[in-house]
């Protein structure tokens, strides 16, 4: 059976594509044609090395395709095109579920998917925007750069124009975070993405939550049209030790964070048994409760399918098994070695490492944790 849809989640970093895809396995946008089940998978795209989104989808049961380390409509357009071909050649129905990058723009990936399984599949492009920072950003002058992974490929645009060409190639566009956002600038925002885009469905979100009854399929075009990058700049910060509680909560309280999105997993040296998600969009910063760390689970409740064994020890390393800092920001004009070194600050010093100083916490007692800059 042919893959049956395929709906691409587009928006520019922090406005919540990942909440929009989880909605979306939960909300199927079309009944089966078929008296067969269809599957859903999702392909998510990072332009880092590490995929956080991709391992909190697989963690919650969804199947998952981790394209990472460079753009999936230009850089990693064959290795995107040689999933949708696999997927497509599957003898049960599949839909395809994609989340791009914050910065894709959106033409090469319809296109792709046209090219790779043909023009006939139905197809729904889907841009989030988020409506407490849309119109500053639309008025963004941050200045354009390369990419710190070396992943850009074709023309740098500011930001205004990314978003713009993003909104213009939508079917549907989500305006999400209204909860977090005036209702004047909602309304506003709505309002430019209508005349942006007329043809457009637009509606309403909060966390990523709307009727998915609305959504519209067409079909890839048969001709690509050249697209361009912001230019993000994007930083993966990688360590075995982990973050001090007290000056990790300054932080993030403090809003040294210039990024503009960053996310990913961290070990708190206070909480040893789980990992903690990072998430952290402009000013607004959360961390919850992730998933137990294997190196404080008994090895008898350990999976025994060899896929979940080599994943474990693919980030094993003694003596602290797979407990790890991996996150990874980004932002338009991003300064690498300054958030490289404000992360290490929060490290364990030796010291600490060796328990010769008490440790407070100041974190909540519950399981999110949320730190505002004033």
């Amino acid at each position: 059976m042919p893959i049956t849809s395929a709906e691409i989640v587009t928006g520019y970093l922090g406005s919540g594509k990942t909440s929009v895809l989880g909605h979306l396995v939960a909300h199927p946008t079309t009944p089966p044609s078929t008296t067969t089940p269809v599957r859903t998978v999702a392909i998510v795209n990072e332009l880092g090395a590490i995929n956080p989104d991709a391992q909190t989808l697989h963690d919650a049961g969804i199947p998952t395709v981790d394209l990472s380390g460079g753009p999936i409509e230009t850089d990693l357009r064959d290795r995107f095109a040689s999933v949708l071909r696999r997927l497509h050649r599957d003898p049960a129905p599949v839909r395809v579920l994609i989340e791009a990058s914050g910065v894709a723009t959106p033409g090469e990936l319809t296109w792709t998917i046209g090219d790779a399984v043909g023009t006939d599949t139905p197809t729904a492009l889907i841009t989030v925007v988020d409506a407490s920072t849309f119109l500053d950003d639309r008025l963004s002058g941050a200045p354009t750069t390369s990419n710190a992974q070396g992943v850009t490929s074709g023309p740098t645009v500011g930001l205004p124009t990314l978003l713009t060409a993003q909104i213009e190639a939508a079917d549907v566009v989500v305006v999400n975070k209204t909860d977090l956002a005036p209702a004047t600038d909602t309304r506003e925002t709505e309002a430019i993405i209508r005349r942006s885009n007329p043809q457009a469905t637009v509606v309403r979100a909060v966390r990523g939550g709307f009727d998915t009854n609305l959504i519209r399929h067409t079909t890839p075009p048969a001709t690509m049209t050249a697209g361009a990058t912001c230019g993000v700049e994007t930083l993966v910060f990688s360590a075995r030790r982990p973050l001090h509680p007290g000056r990790t909560h300054a932080l993030l309280a403090g809003g040294s964070i210039a990024a503009t999105r960053s996310k990913g997993l961290c070990w708190l040296a206070t909480r040893d048994t789980a990992a903690m998600w990072w998430n952290q969009s402009g000013a607004d910063s959360c961390l919850t409760e992730g998933p137990a760390w294997w190196a404080a689970t008994e090895p008898s409740r350990w999976p025994c399918d060899e896929q979940t064994w080599a994943r474990i020890y693919a980030t094993w390393a003694a003596p602290f098994g797979d407990r790890r800092q991996e996150l990874v920001l980004s932002g338009v004009g991003l300064d690498a070695e300054y958030h490289r070194l404000l992360l290490q600050s929060c490290l364990l010093t030796n010291e600490e490492m060796a328990g010769a100083v008490a440790l407070a916490d100041p974190f909540e007692a519950g399981t999110t944790i949320h730190a505002s800059a004033a």
